[in-house]
């Protein structure tokens, strides 16, 4: 993860550098640190499943992390300090990827950010790290289910990872199909037309 000396340059204006280091969770002996508790014991254990076999299958790593509070004051500085701590995935690939979630204040101050090392950028973008929380995590967490959005982000992710498809591919499916949103449109301005002439 050393994409984080960069990250802290770019952030430098907004993080807090004066945290205490025992802000930030130990590293812990599997690949999910919930430090929250939003997943139960048998979802914390089939996230470790999943992350293990990944994580033995490929050279590339994932941590799943959910913590209370942003020790940098921003969750990108947070997950990429983690991910430099830790030492998350492969110190010569720099192919580790971070997923935190802060699940925790009111509106507007719950964060997830998914924090990728330079050696998985080719796979997963930045722009593509964000599309993956937008639609895999958040709908899933506003409904309350973290685990399911958890869930789905590391079956996305996993399969980038590993060239199941592309980023763009991904992207596209993501957009959907644009003419959905019209076809009740057309529908409705089709019978109009319809019931005029007739």
């Amino acid at each position: 993860m050393r994409k984080l000396t960069t990250v802290l340059f770019l952030f430098s204006a907004i993080a807090v550098f004066g945290q205490a280091e025992d802000c930030y969770p130990k590293k812990p002996r599997g690949l999910v640190a919930d430090q929250v508790d939003i997943f139960s014991p048998h979802e914390e254990q089939a996230l470790e499943a999943k992350l293990q076999q990944f994580s033995n299958e490929t050279s590339n790593q994932i941590v799943v992390v959910t913590i209370a509070e942003l020790c940098e004051g921003d969750a990108a500085m947070t997950a990429f300090k983690i991910g430099e701590t830790w030492g998350v995935g492969n110190k010569e690939f720099d192919n580790g990827l971070v997923i935190l979630i802060k699940p925790t204040g009111g509106s507007g101050q719950r964060r997830t950010f998914i924090a990728t090392g330079y050696g998985l950028e080719g796979a997963i973008p930045d722009a593509t790290a964000k599309l993956i929380v937008d639609q895999e995590m958040i709908p899933s967490f506003k409904n309350g289910d973290y685990f399911g959005g958890t869930s789905k982000a590391i079956t996305v992710i996993t399969g980038l990872a590993q060239g199941e498809y592309d980023f763009a591919t991904y992207q596209k499916q993501s957009r959907g199909n644009p003419l959905a949103a019209i076809i009740p449109i057309l529908f409705v301005i089709g019978m109009w037309f319809f019931l005029m002439y007739r």
